[in-house]
């Protein structure tokens, strides 16, 4: 396995004729003072994302924490995701669009632009809650750095508008880190202080699908501390069974083989297990049980 470091994209040299854009790049930018109220950066990045990308532009310029840094990027879209970006422009520190090797360089190239002390990642279509990054710098005050911060991750079962958010059209998904290195937590809830990439490095771009995976039990290997905020941070929309859960799936064992946190018969029998539970869920989803299995199954953790 494979990985970048920060300086392995800085300096980066984007092409004369990428669209780019935001405070930064203004001529009266100066850098913001650390002061007694820590720099966050937040990542965006985005793909073809006009149909959600501005409720998550919204959830982050509208947090009670103030000093934010925002970084999006975008891979080069085609559809109306740049005219969506360019509308928020005076509420975005640094933008860039161009072609990329996928989901994880993009994210790779957002932690290497960003400033901040703290890192969080929020892909187009997720939304923080108001109070999430007041929350988290409150909790990361209180600790030792470096650190990884976790939360929990509200998942709609169905699409709705963010203000009218329904509690049994919702599964609460924990971000508790002593899932790991067995099962993923929500990356949606995780927050990572800037020296861990430093010191641990970014996104294998090996793993298309489960890289965020792979940098936490890396983490966890290097004995990382992580802290887990018991709070919904974010919500996210419905996540349909597809294919690609089986291709995570694939990855998830390649790790897990990879760090043997477990002896290599668990890691198998856990892949077949997920692959059997995947199939079932995949055929209720044909069905249209799906959802409704899923909140009955977590009814307990709303």
């Amino acid at each position: 396995m494979t990985f970048s470091l920060i300086k392995d994209y800085l300096p980066k040299q984007y092409s004369e004729d990428a669209p780019q854009g935001g405070k930064r790049l203004s001529p009266k930018h100066l850098p913001r003072p650390y002061g007694a109220d820590p720099l966050v950066s937040i990542v965006t990045v985005v793909y073809n994302g006009a149909d959600c990308l501005r409720e998550t532009i919204e959830s982050v310029i509208g947090q009670t924490y103030r000093n934010l840094e925002y970084i999006l990027v975008d891979g080069g879209s085609t559809d109306q995701t740049l005219s969506i970006i360019k509308d928020y422009e005076d509420s975005i520190d640094y933008w860039v669009s161009e072609p990329d090797r996928g989901l994880y360089d993009a994210m790779n190239k957002g932690i290497a632009l960003s400033t901040g002390q703290l890192i969080g990642i929020l892909n187009a279509g997720d939304r923080y809650e108001p109070e999430a990054i007041a929350t988290v710098v409150e909790n990361w005050q209180s600790q030792t750095l470096p650190a990884i911060f976790t939360g929990n991750c509200r998942v709609l079962t169905e699409k709705l508008d963010q203000k009218s958010l329904n509690g049994d059209r919702a599964i609460l998904e924990s971000g508790n880190p002593q899932k790991l290195p067995i099962r993923m937590i929500p990356h949606a809830a995780v927050f990572v202080t800037k020296d861990v990439y430093e010191s641990q490095g970014l996104f294998d771009l090996g793993f298309k699908i489960a890289s965020d995976f792979d940098f936490l039990c890396r983490c966890y290997q290097s004995a990382i501390p992580f802290h887990f905020i018991d709070q919904t941070l974010v919500t996210t929309d419905p996540r349909g069974i597809s294919g690609n859960y089986y291709k995570s799936e694939c990855d998830y064992a390649k790790i897990r083989l990879h760090y043997a946190f477990i002896p290599p018969w668990q890691a198998l029998a856990l892949s077949f297990y997920s692959f059997t539970s995947i199939t079932v869920h995949h055929s209720l989803e044909i069905l249209g049980l799906w959802h409704f299995v899923e909140a009955r199954r977590y009814a307990s953790s709303r």
